[in-house]
């Protein structure tokens, strides 16, 4: 069984791309749909297999393997390929096993759908490794094709956003990405083909994942629902929904459930949803370190200072907006490597946030220094 704080991230992965906007099947651009973990069948010019590796400080007999993917379902007559989640799941065991899913059909009403056999091989391997282990998973696309087979319908005999999900009760996986001293040359010898295995949670799950990935990855809170879309901001694409026309809304709500739920989410969202979907900054540590005051030049600099702004590091835009413009100090904060800036004010900010800026980017103005 997947915890679930692993599947929580996992699920991301396996969605990721699955729809694009404007979340409408007449859009050009969910003609190209599904980039990521796309294992396809033999000759389609894309990749047949996955293979990942890595490292397990444990009993290797005790390892749950799960093989994540989505299997793509026709449906008529409006032509939407819908998907279904599925999972193949085994202990780990040195060999090579033939695994598939069947192929189905059902009509409800005037809706029929259809979905076509997916065939496979899952191959597991094991070597040693100093003071734990190697394991290797393969997971290669037998399924059947046939000249001028199209890519849409290639990928319905595909593993679309496949991933793998590797468990163990006791002992532990160690880091490919940060491995302790003695297993950094195990670390290197690990092979990885499509996939980048990671750490997720504690040291008993690793997810490899077809997305770049660093250990321990987690799903932003502030994120109210999947938008699949290409990794692309939560905030642009829930405003982007607000500005489609009613047709066109209608267009995604029939599209598919999961269009469905982002265009409703988009029509719930209220000011505070918005200001969570913005971002905000988060401390490994706790709070923000603001501190009372900072010695800029021998004079103190504290909420209320009169500054000009002097940008040097051209940021961004507003940079060049706000350079020589005076402004108001309303906090003093360190970055994560312990620099220290301070957050200003220059009385007319339409968006009601402050400005930040390093202490060599602002100049004291005489008769209104903090004491």
């Amino acid at each position: 069984m997947i915890p679930p704080y692993v599947r929580q991230v996992a699920d991301a992965v396996l969605w990721e791309g699955y729809v694009l906007y404007p979340y409408r099947a007449s859009s050009g651009k969910n003609e190209v749909r599904f980039q990521f973990g796309v294992v396809m069948p033999p000759g389609q010019g894309e990749s047949s297999h996955q293979q990942s590796e890595v490292l397990l400080d444990g009993d290797p007999a005790t390892v749950q393997v799960h093989v994540r993917f989505l299997h793509l379902q026709h449906r008529m007559p409006d032509d939407w390929d819908e998907a279904v989640e599925q999972v193949w799941e085994r202990p780990f065991k040195v060999g090579q096993e033939r695994v598939r899913c069947e192929p189905w059909e059902a009509s409800e009403g005037e809706v029929h759908r259809t979905r076509w056999p997916v065939l496979a091989t899952l191959g597991m391997a094991l070597r040693p490794a100093g003071p734990g282990w190697i394991l290797t998973v393969r997971v290669e696309n037998d399924s059947p094709t046939w000249p001028g087979q199209t890519r849409r319908s290639a990928l319905r005999q595909a593993l679309v956003g496949c991933h793998l999900v590797l468990t163990v009760p006791t002992g532990r996986f160690v880091s490919i990405l940060e491995p302790p001293p003695e297993w950094a040359d195990h670390a290197a010898q690990c092979r990885q083909e499509y996939t980048f295995p990671v750490l997720v949670g504690d040291d008993r799950a690793v997810l490899a994942s077809p997305i770049i990935l660093y250990d321990h990855p987690k799903v932003a809170p502030q994120s109210p629902v999947a938008y699949h879309d290409g990794t692309e901001i939560d905030e642009m694409l829930t405003l982007r929904v607000m500005t489609l026309t009613d047709a066109e809304k209608q267009e995604a709500l029939a599209t598919d459930e999961r269009c469905r739920s982002i265009v409703e989410a988009a029509g719930r969202a209220d000011a505070e949803t918005l200001e969570r979907l913005h971002g905000g900054m988060v401390w490994l540590d706790g709070p923000a370190p603001e501190t009372r005051s900072v010695v800029v030049d021998g004079v103190t600099v504290a909420a209320g200072t009169r500054v000009r702004l002097r940008p040097k590091r051209n940021a961004d835009a507003m940079d060049m907006f706000l350079a020589g413009r005076e402004a108001e100090v309303v906090g003093v904060f360190q970055d994560v490597e312990g620099l220290e800036y301070v957050a200003v004010s220059t009385g007319d900010d339409w968006h009601g946030r402050p400005y930040f800026f390093y202490l060599d980017e602002i100049e004291l103005m005489e008769g209104s220094i903090s004491t």
